[in-house]
Formats: structure tokens, C-alpha cells, sequence
């Protein structure tokens, strides 16, 4: 909690500190990836990477804020999804982008709250009964830890469905 209360703090004050280099997103995503194996494998849940590591191209990134934002993606889709299910994680490129998809079989967001999706200390009617802990702060922080990285993300949820977070990074020419 104190973490992301500073997260965001330094966020509004415009102190986040990035320092973006130009690099591969692979060892930020193998690490993050590597963290949760133990998590989903205690959960009784399946996770999949989907990648062509070996052809995707160099972007400009902070792999700290990056791991902080696949974290804070990752952590959700876990945490929100029952036993026996399953978070696939897939990363994808075109000429332009690269583009991460975080697809999960967890509780959803009820359709009239997913306008405050990424809005401070939103958590949904639904996620509060079903998992106590939580701040409200993971998809804040990541949604300007993507627009600091001049990226875009998107979600689409349906309840008792699952959600889908999606984000991309432009390929410098």
C-alpha cells in the first residue's frame, strides 16, 4: 500500500523517474513471468506465454516502470481467477508496435463500472467481495506508466467472463 501510495505521488508530482532505454521487452516479460509461476502453480491455475522472442524488435522502455505495469496486470489476472483457470499472456508485433494482450477466466468488471477502470482506488463491486485485499491503484499506475511510454492500453471485460488488458509500444523507425 505504501509503495503504491508513493507510486502515485511521484505520478501527480510528475517525479516517476524514467529512464528509458532502447532494449528488448523479453527479459522484463520472462522475469515477471517467472515471479507468478509459483503463485498460479499454488492457485491450481494455468499460465501461458506466447511469444516469438526471437523476432521481436527493440523498443523504447523503462523495464522497471514496465515490470511494474506487467506486474500490477498480472497480479489481477491472477488474483481474479478461480482455480482451475487460466491467464494467457501473449505478446504480438506489427511494423509499428508491439502489442502485450493479458486475456484471464477471472470475475470481470460489471459493465456500469468499467468506465473507472483506470481511475485512483477503483476496485469493483465484484472484486471486493471476492478478494478483501487490494488498492485500487495497480491499473492507475500502469495506464500512466503506458502513457509516459507514449503507448496505449485498452481492457474489455464482461462479467463473470473475464477481462482482457491489452497495451502497446511504439517501435521506433
Amino acid at each position: 500500500l505504501v509503495n503504491d501510495l508513493l507510486d502515485v505521488a511521484r505520478i501527480e508530482e510528475g517525479r516517476f523517474g524514467f529512464n528509458v532505454t532502447h532494449q528488448s521487452i523479453v527479459p522484463v516479460m520472462e522475469k515477471v513471468y517467472a515471479h507468478f509461476c509459483d503463485v498460479v502453480e499454488r492457485k491450481g491455475i494455468r499460465l501461458l506465454l506466447k511469444m516469438e522472442k526471437d523476432q521481436l524488435p527493440n523498443v523504447l522502455i523503462d523495464d522497471e516502470k514496465i515490470g511494474i505495469l506487467l506486474e500490477n496486470i498480472f497480479d489481477n489476472a491472477v488474483k481474479y481467477t478461480s482455480p482451475g483457470g487460466e491467464v494467457l499472456i501473449r505478446i504480438t508485433h506489427n511494423r509499428d508496435t508491439i502489442r502485450i494482450v493479458v486475456k484471464d477466466a477471472g470475475i470481470g468488471i460489471p459493465a456500469h463500472q468499467q468506465h473507472r477502470v483506470f481511475t485512483k482506488f477503483f476496485r469493483g463491486d465484484n472484486a471486493q467481495l471476492f478478494q478483501t485485499s487490494g488498492t485500487g491503484l495497480g491499473l492507475y499506475v500502469a495506464k500512466n506508466i503506458i502513457a509516459e511510454h507514449k503507448g496505449t492500453m485498452s481492457f474489455e471485460s464482461k462479467e463473470e467472463k473475464g477481462s482482457t488488458f491489452s497495451f502497446s509500444l511504439p517501435i521506433p523507425a
